[in-house]
């Protein structure tokens, strides 16, 4: 009875009583077929385009199908099949050496395998059945796999890719960590969280974006604070704080400028206004004197204020305390500041003018007299002006009083003047020893 094969190692049987003065060598043989198949290494290239590449097992014979271990080599530069024989029963460790992103197939002949990714050059622990080549599912340090209800119990990772290899997420280590961050899946109608945790007690969460990208956080609305804790908002830095929408295209802003006195800005866009507690503030500055004032429906506006007839518009004051002299009988200012310019709000409104003065007189036979001029014009009698005082080189307190109607809106000045009624050597003057004068206008609505 001649010879045969075994069906996965095709390792020769012989029967007895055949083969005389043979078996040792056909053992022999038979031994190094074992040996490739339970340590066997080769090198396979299947470099080149897209292909089918055949192993072969080979009856008695050392064939690379028989290898326990076959690294695919070469630069492929197109998708690659790799088939065993049909019928064997064996197992492999395949290593995909290959360089070239193109996928890698591994089958039995007429049956299905297990495919390498594009990128995946990893080393996989196989099997086959006879039919078709079945992974086994082992983790090699460098291959591609899924794990299913695997727990990693501390775990060094440095990167994470997603499903084309691409990183996803690095991980940067620092020396002596003790502070790292707790993420937590929630129940139903919880949410999920990031958290900081650690050694320390109290660490904050730092979030940067790379350059000048963003921050972008897609929520309709964003929460800050701790529980029932005030919350703050704030630059990280000297920056100023501006608040807007749409990345401020179309929007208005707020606007927080950072130092010492820095303002606030609210500005509106386009031909919009800004609203407070339900009123809305006109966008651009009124005109001197104007006040805010209200249409009634909570639109606000500048204009002009209306007082009543006979209220006091404005008052200005002016005073002087350095004494005063002339010796003339024309009436002259004698270089005096007891005098006040005003601007009338109309033509139609009246200006009372008040002053009081200390002044002194000349002789019995020659008075000092006082008067208000509006600019050249005297506003009391032409010879005697208000008041006057007699009293001999002494002391008189001088009131005077007009309101005057300049019917005009351009600024008018309004002084104190003073002349001696007759000549005689003596001076007369105000202000005397240091007594202050005081002239004051109030602008009366007409």
């Amino acid at each position: 009875m001649a010879s045969s094969y075994s069906t996965d190692l095709k390792i020769e049987l012989m029967v007895t009583g055949e083969k005389a003065g043979l078996w040792g060598d056909i053992t022999n043989t038979n031994l190094n077929l074992v040996q490739q198949a339970i340590a066997g290494v080769e090198a396979i290239s299947i470099a080149g385009g897209a292909q089918t590449t055949t192993l072969l097992m080979t009856d008695g014979a050392l064939s690379n199908a028989r290898n326990a271990v076959i690294k695919l080599t070469g630069t492929i530069t197109g998708n690659q099949i790799v088939t065993i024989p049909t019928g064997i029963e064996k197992t492999y460790i395949v290593a995909n050496g290959t360089t070239g992103a193109f996928t890698v197939q591994f089958i039995q002949a007429g049956g299905t395998g297990i495919t390498f990714a594009a990128t995946d050059k990893s080393t996989k622990i196989l099997f086959a059945d006879g039919t078709n080549i079945v992974d086994t599912g082992t983790v090699s340090e460098t291959g591609v796999q899924t794990l299913t209800n695997k727990t990693l119990t501390s775990p060094v990772i440095a990167q994470i890719n997603d499903a084309n290899g691409n990183e996803e997420i690095i991980f940067t280590a620092t020396a002596s960590a003790v502070n790292e961050l707790t993420i937590a899946n929630a129940a139903t109608g919880n949410a999920p969280s990031i958290t900081t945790t650690g050694g320390d007690t109290n660490i904050g969460l730092t979030i940067a974006p790379k350059g000048t990208g963003d921050v972008n956080i897609d929520a309709d609305t964003v929460r800050v604070g701790d529980s029932n804790a005030d919350a703050t908002i704030t630059t990280n830095g000297t920056g100023d704080l501006t608040i807007s929408t749409n990345s401020g295209t179309n929007s208005g802003t707020i606007k927080i400028f950072d130092g010492v006195n820095g303002n606030i800005e609210v500005t509106p866009n386009g031909t919009g206004v800004v609203k407070l507690d339900g009123l809305s503030y006109p966008v651009a500055d009124g005109s001197a004197n104007q006040a805010l004032v209200t249409n009634g429906s909570g639109v606000l506006s500048f204009a002009a204020v209306g007082a009543s007839a006979g209220q006091v518009i404005q008052v200005i004051t002016a005073t002087d305390s350095t004494e005063r002299n002339t010796n003339g009988t024309t009436y002259v200012t004698a270089s005096n500041t007891l005098s006040v310019t005003i601007t009338p709000s109309s033509s139609s409104n009246t200006i009372y003018v008040v002053s009081t003065l200390t002044g002194s007189g000349v002789s019995e036979e020659s008075n000092g007299l006082f008067s208000i001029f509006r600019g050249a014009t005297n506003l009391g009698n032409a010879t005697y002006g208000f008041s006057g005082c007699t009293a001999p080189q002494g002391r008189a307190a001088i009131a005077m009083s007009v309101l005057d109607s300049p019917a005009t809106t351009s600024a008018t000045t309004y002084q104190v003047y003073m002349r001696k009624q007759d000549a005689s050597p003596s001076n007369m003057g105000m202000n005397v020893s240091g007594a202050k004068g005081v002239i004051t206008c109030l602008e009366i609505k007409g």
